[in-house]
């Protein structure tokens, strides 16, 4: 059917090829449709938008401003009957006209707020572009009339259009987020849409290496692959089913025969990680690049697939890695694949397993974990955000943290809590958290709220964990030995252990059956804060200088105290090795002692 439609032709002469063969023939036949294919300003402004974009996906985006051209013309000409194209609105005595008739397609009801506000804010920006280029037709027409109408119409809607419009569409759009209630994925079904990944990853694998070629099943593992490299790098759908073969062949990996000097400089449990994943770099939003890690699994896969794209039928003109038979631009649809498995999984709550979901669901549930700031600017841009709309957008608050931490210190302003201030995380809260991570977490679009612990001598107004009754177990000795013995390193370097590497340990370790890889990290982060603290209380005896080092400063470094300037580290380090004198005092306060004399002088 497009194909016809793209020979019969039926559109304005000053239309494009890509808008008479690729734009126009798959639009909605409607009265919308029909109303722009020989408006001229409405298809100038689609030549506009596909010299602009001129990536095939962003097809859609064209054909909808296309029908928004559409559904305006027609509302407004139901209002105005004199009305006759898209370029005589354009006129100062026709713009109360044009506002009637956003509001009427973006719906604005008796309350005064809109069904679509989206849509409104939308035509504010098309009718300003639009008007910019009908600015240009009559320049090229040297239409002086009809550009002075054109420029007042500017005018008028650069003042107007924000307060007649914009800032009732920022208020419901507000008080829409403020409603709209989100559910995060679960951990076990995040768990079931993975393991159900895996199992017919590997079938699939399995089959094609050892049988004769069979197209269903080759589909059938690039789809499982595709979303599972969507679901651990927790990317768009849009950039991982675009994912090209060069930028697949352009994978780095490290190992002892990469980047030797690096990988020796890793711990251990770096190492083993290093050399179970690849990266390679494709393109994210706004152009910008982005990275995708894959298990060596997931690279076998991708290269089966890539070695059987012959036998399927798969243009060599195509270039993208989950590319499908039938042309140079099709591919697979993650979106739709991600949907399909998760039904398919045995879900729980399969509407919760989307793309959108799961990169709030890290980004959420990495509160959690007490991210260090870096840490947090790490992820955001792995997942190709900005840090502020990682904080806004993505981070949904936790209503656990809120009503529990939020609740004591608004107790404690009111003079309800006798406490003293603590410097690590409330153990408490975290550990109730962790243990109630398989329920659903609903959630608003609020901001999260991040408080200061307080002390559980704190009288508290409640019983019971606002998530449920969670029991608590008090750590025993044989728990304390054993994490201690096991973590020993990292708590000698001050440093805390990444998830997995406590999940392995403590599968390896019966002691600590009864204890999450979170509840285990709160523990030594609580160990780590005590040692600084005791650290700090240390007395630090000071060692006062002698006359006769005195003499000796004074003496070997006479001409910086007569210049008032201070001596390099080098001088200091010659000084302390010349004279055994000095040998208890260090390069910083041999400088310090120099840069206090300076100041006496």
């Amino acid at each position: 059917m497009p194909l016809s439609r793209a020979v019969q032709g039926h559109i304005h002469k000053k239309a494009n090829m890509i808008l008479r063969s690729q734009i126009f023939p798959r639009m909605r036949e409607d009265c919308h449709t029909d109303i722009v294919r020989y408006d001229e300003l409405a298809i100038v402004y689609g030549n506009y938008l596909t010299n602009k974009y001129r990536k095939p996906h962003l097809h859609t985006m064209i054909r909808s401003k296309l029908r928004l051209i559409g559904r305006l013309l027609n509302a407004i000409k139901n209002i105005n009957k004199t009305i006759t194209d898209f370029s005589s609105i354009f006129q100062p005595k026709y713009y109360d006209e044009v506002i009637a008739a956003v509001n009427k397609v973006a719906i604005l009801g008796e309350n005064n707020s809109y069904h679509s506000p989206a849509t409104a804010f939308s035509y504010g920006t098309l009718m300003k572009k639009c008007a910019k280029l009908l600015v240009n037709e009559c320049i090229k027409k040297e239409d002086e009339e009809k550009l002075k109408k054109c420029r007042n119409f500017q005018s008028i809607i650069e003042e107007d259009f924000a307060s007649s419009v914009n800032k009732t569409v920022e208020e419901n759009q507000k008080e829409m987020r403020r409603h709209k209630k989100v559910n995060l994925p679960t951990m076990n079904d995040v768990r079931k849409l993975k393991k159900y990944l895996d199992l017919n990853r590997n079938n699939c694998f399995d089959f094609l290496t050892h049988e004769p070629f069979n197209f269903g099943i080759w589909t059938q593992l690039s789809e499982c692959t595709l979303t599972s490299v969507q679901m651990f790098n927790r990317r768009r759908a849009g950039e991982i089913e675009r994912i090209t073969i060069e930028d697949f062949k352009s994978y780095e990996a490290i190992n002892e025969n990469v980047d030797s000097d690096i990988f020796n400089s890793l711990s251990e449990e770096n190492k083993t990680l290093a050399k179970q994943y690849v990266r390679f770099e494709i393109r994210g939003k706004l152009g910008r690049p982005v990275p995708v890690l894959l298990h060596l699994s997931l690279v076998s896969c991708i290269e089966l697939i890539l070695n059987k794209r012959g036998e399927a039928n798969v243009s060599t003109e195509n270039p993208y890695v989950f590319g499908l038979p039938g042309g140079k631009e099709k591919y697979l649809k993650a979106c739709t694949l991600l949907r399909k498995f998760s039904n398919l999984c045995g879900a729980q709550q399969p509407a919760t397993l989307r793309g959108t979901e799961l990169r709030k669901h890290i980004a959420t549930h990495c509160v959690l974990l007490n991210l260090q700031e870096e840490e947090v600017d790490d992820l955001a841009n792995f997942l190709g955000h900005a840090n502020k709309i990682h904080k806004e957008h993505y981070r949904m608050p936790i209503v656990t943290r809120d009503i529990v931490r939020m609740s004591r210190l608004l107790e404690r302003a009111q003079g309800e809590c006798n406490i003293e201030e603590l410097n690590h995380v409330d153990s408490s809260v975290v550990e109730d958290i962790s243990a109630n991570m398989n329920g659903t977490h609903q959630i608003t679009s609020s901001g999260i709220h991040s408080t200061p612990s307080i002390d559980n001598n704190c009288r508290m107004k409640r019983s019971v964990s606002p998530t449920g009754r969670v029991k608590r177990v008090s750590w025993n000795e044989e728990e304390k030995q054993a994490a201690l013995d096991l973590f020993a390193s990292h708590i000698q370097s001050g440093d805390l252990p990444s998830t997995s590497f406590c999940y392995e340990t403590m599968k390896e370790n019966p002691v600590l059956r009864n204890r999450s890889p979170l509840q285990l990290k709160s523990w030594l982060s609580n160990q780590l804060v005590k040692k600084k603290g005791s650290m700090k209380r240390r007395r630090v005896s000071t060692l006062y200088w002698s006359n006769d080092e005195k003499e000796l400063m004074a003496k070997f470094f006479s001409n910086h105290l007569k210049s008032k300037t201070l001596p390099s580290f080098t001088e200091c380090l010659q000084a302390i090795a010349n004279n055994s004198i000095l040998k208890y005092r260090t390069k910083e306060t041999i400088k310090a002692w120099v840069f206090n004399q300076n100041r006496k002088l």
